[in-house]
């Protein structure tokens, strides 16, 4: 039986005003109740009222079953909901209710009964479920690369819970939907940690919370690791992904061969030629030249550590290998460790560790929170795939686009081509051509890729970024239709593009267009004679008077296109547009 919104509203007339909150407070109350079986009033201790800081809305403990349920609830078909609730249970919720017993938590009178409740329970507890529970589709949810993202952060905080209750706690995740309906399950079965050799540790602090340790760690070791974790171990790692036959990659295997298979070099020139590798872990702990790594993550280094698994499975018959295992065993890397850093400092150091060939900067920004909404976004609203990150949409199937109910499309939205669209709306002419500029630069990137076209109409962005398919064309048909004197315009393709979006966003056709041609990625034969009739009708002559000064016709006849990648140029045509059309500069 679901909770309906009749029920919802009675509760909140009966319980409000002695319990305070909002309306949908009452969704967590109404469902613990039917869930256990037990009057609402007898549950009003385990529900946060009025919200709360950490990231729950609701906790029962089933004695019988020796579990721990933990909730976030959202009166909401809208799975995106559960982003900053999970956001903020990850950063502050685990560590508060479970690494630091001795906390003082009467800030939040919620967390009071909770800490409360596990204090006289916790020798009982043997599981503990986190449900996310909501009024849409859990397998929308499931599919949130968002979503996965955090649940995979979540997971990681399970040492906290073993360390707590003093045993192997099993951690569950899983999304129900109010209207019936548990999507699968996802159970962190273990804590990882491990005992390496790490010597010669030193030790500096950012200032903050955040602690690096320097020393050198045996590459067999982080090898062990990888053959345990898989590729979690990467998961935050954006070279993981690079094929073996890059020359980094197989300079790596050849160094080994020489050290364990010809027995040219001795094992301790490799530190010598190597980088090293950024490790990023939950806890640390050093004693006697061990290092104690809970959770460990590969930040930068994971090509190393797949080249020395493809050296041992292209050799794994090799004599040589067997024989001097003891000289694979000495090669060591130089390691940074970084241990009690936030997420965001966490990106960060990723991006300031992989900033060198053949890595470009678009790569390092794939996995940031942004990138994963928007692929959530053209997902959702549209079924259009995003690859944030290259190479990703030619690798799926598909089966794997009908599972995740997706296109069967033969194009895909780019990151790319995304900011440069985006760029295109706002203007920046200059920034269009110089994107490693516009992903390195923190400032640039966070305008480029403004939170608020997260709440855009995604049609409105697929309008514009369709645009670039025929661009060349259109320009090309602009140049032919006139004149000489508008052959410049070739060389001016990412202003037509912007002038383009302005176009389509001041006419009165945009509701229809954006029900026509805004849904998919083909490039429709209508859509295109739209574009060509707005550029050679429009854009044309607003292009032709807002180059009509002095100094821009001098720059012209000199062949300085450079004036026709400015935005200043982009202004004095929309200023042209305004006095010839009336356009005003629209956002997407």
């Amino acid at each position: 039986m679901s909770v309906n919104k009749r029920q919802l509203d009675q509760a909140f007339v009966d319980l409000g005003s002695t319990y305070g909150g909002l309306k949908e407070d009452y969704f967590a109350l109404l469902y613990l109740a039917e869930q256990f079986q037990r009057p609402p009033e007898t549950l009003t201790r385990y529900v946060a009222f009025g919200g709360n800081d950490y990231g729950l809305d609701a906790f029962y403990i089933d004695r019988e079953l020796r579990n721990l349920y933990l909730y976030q609830f959202k009166w909401s078909d809208n799975h995106a909901l559960f982003r900053s609730s999970l956001q903020r249970l990850i950063s502050d919720g685990m560590d508060r209710i479970f690494g630091n017993p001795h906390q003082d938590p009467r800030v939040n009178q919620f967390i009071t009964e909770l800490k409360s409740a596990l204090d006289e329970n916790q020798a009982v507890i043997d599981r503990v479920y986190v449900h996310f529970v909501f009024n849409g589709e859990t397998d929308k949810a499931e599919q949130s690369a968002v979503l996965q993202s955090l649940g995979e952060d979540l997971e990681s905080k399970k040492h906290l819970l073993d360390e707590y209750f003093g045993k192997n706690v099993q951690l569950t995740l899983q999304y129900i939907s109010n209207r019936g309906g548990r999507g699968g399950t996802i159970i962190a079965k273990r804590t990882r940690e491990y005992s390496i050799a790490f010597e010669n540790n030193l030790t500096a602090s950012s200032g903050g919370d955040e602690n690096l340790h320097v020393g050198f760690i045996h590459l067999i070791d982080l090898h062990k690791m990888h053959k345990e974790m898989g590729s979690r171990l990467f998961s935050r790692n954006i070279r993981f992904g690079l094929s073996p036959e890059k020359s980094p990659n197989r300079a790596i295997r050849q160094a080994l061969a020489r050290i364990v298979l010809q027995e040219g070099d001795p094992a301790s020139v490799f530190v010598f030629n190597h980088n090293g590798i950024t490790l990023a872990a939950e806890k640390v702990h050093f004693e006697n030249g061990r290092c104690a790594i809970t959770e460990p993550r590969i930040l930068n280094g994971a090509q190393t550590i797949t080249s020395l698994a493809k050296f041992l499975e292209d050799h794994q018959d090799h004599p040589a290998l067997e024989a001097n295992k003891a000289r694979l065993n000495e090669i060591r890397v130089l390691a940074k460790i970084i241990a009690h850093a936030s997420e965001d400092f966490i990106v960060n150091v990723t991006v300031c560790n992989n900033r060198q060939n053949p890595v470009e900067p678009w790569h390092l920004r794939a996995s940031d929170k942004i990138q994963l909404q928007l692929q959530d976004k053209f997902a959702d609203d549209l079924g259009i795939f995003y690859e944030r990150a290259e190479g990703a949409f030619k690798a799926l199937t598909d089966a794997e686009l009908e599972e995740l109910e997706l296109e069967l499309q033969s194009k895909a939205v780019t990151i790319k081509r995304l900011a440069q669209t985006f760029l295109a709306s706002q203007g920046e002419l200059d920034k269009m051509s110089r994107l490693p500029d516009v992903f390195e630069n923190e400032n640039v990137y966070t305008q480029t890729f403004r939170e608020g076209y997260l709440r855009s109409d995604t049609r409105r962005i697929v309008l514009a970024y369709k645009i670039h398919f025929h661009l060349r064309r259109i320009v090309q048909e602009i140049v032919d239709r006139g004149p000489t004197k508008y052959e410049y315009l070739v060389r001016a393709r990412n202003l037509v593009w912007a002038l383009l979006i302005q176009a389509l966003l001041n006419d009165d056709h945009l509701s229809q267009w954006l029900e026509d041609y805004g849904q998919t990625l083909v490039m429709e034969a209508n859509y295109s004679n739209i574009l060509k009739g707005l550029a050679a009708g429009k854009v044309r002559s607003i292009v032709k008077d807002g180059l009509s000064d002095d100094r821009s016709r001098q720059m012209l006849a000199e062949e300085k296109y450079s004036i026709l990648r400015t935005k200043a140029t982009y202004q004095r045509c929309m200023e042209a547009a305004y006095d010839k059309y009336g356009w005003t500069k629209r956002p997407l």
